[in-house]
């Protein structure tokens, strides 16, 4: 569909019966849904009828109009395929996973932060290396540092290939999930540190610091 094409879909959609009958939004707001309804078939290569826009229209009306957008926006670069209703509606209104996502995002935020410290604990050393001496700022949340402890802690992150970061987005996700689920009561952690670093996370460590003794 060329986007000439999906501009006459847009007009054809919200100046349509079914679109005229909608309250909560307001003409220029239905076209600008539609704008991006129309862009996210277009992204996921969804086939989406009149019909079928009508219908989220009718369904989203009682959403405020700017968190429908910033959440459509956010699909467009995110989503893997087209999103149903009930998608859309939990992202908008906050779904049980809401504070987990917002979780992980603040780790993301804060990785190469952890990085920078381990890679300054590296320049400290004179000569081996002694896992422990670097120090990762974490968000005051007593769940989301219980979470990332169980996920390895601050200093597995910092050395996770930044490839593999999406693999155990959803780990995490659960892990939080459950824990505030299950522990409620969750008092806050003084230590935010991690536990010493062992196995794979320990020679991805040791990689880092031979590349740091090596002459430029």
């Amino acid at each position: 569909m060329t986007k000439q094409d999906s501009l006459a879909k847009t007009e054809q959609i919200t100046t349509s019966g079914q679109a005229k009958k909608l309250s909560g939004f307001s003409r220029k707001e239905r076209e600008e849904i539609t704008k991006r309804l129309v862009a996210l078939a277009e992204a996921t290569s969804e086939t989406c009828s009149m019909e079928r826009i009508a219908l989220y229209l009718q369904t989203l009306c009682d959403l405020p109009f700017a968190k429908v957008c910033e959440v459509l926006e956010s699909m467009l670069t995110t989503a893997r395929w087209f999103p149903k209703i009930p998608d859309i509606r939990e992202a908008v209104l906050g779904g049980p996973n809401q504070d987990a996502a917002e979780a992980w995002e603040k780790i993301t935020r804060l990785i190469p932060r952890w990085r920078m410290a381990l890679e300054n604990e590296c320049d400290t050393q004179a000569s081996g290396f002694t896992c422990g001496t670097a120090t990762f700022d974490l968000p005051d949340d007593p769940v989301l540092r219980r979470a990332l402890l169980r996920m390895g802690g601050a200093r597995a992150m910092a050395c996770m290939n930044p490839a593999n970061l999406n693999l155990v987005k959803k780990d995490f996700i659960s892990e939080y999930s459950n824990l505030k689920k299950e522990h409620p009561e969750l008092l806050e952690i003084t230590d935010g540190n991690s536990p010493k670093i062992t196995g794979v996370f320990k020679t991805a460590l040791a990689e880092v610091v031979e590349r740091k003794r090596m002459p430029t």
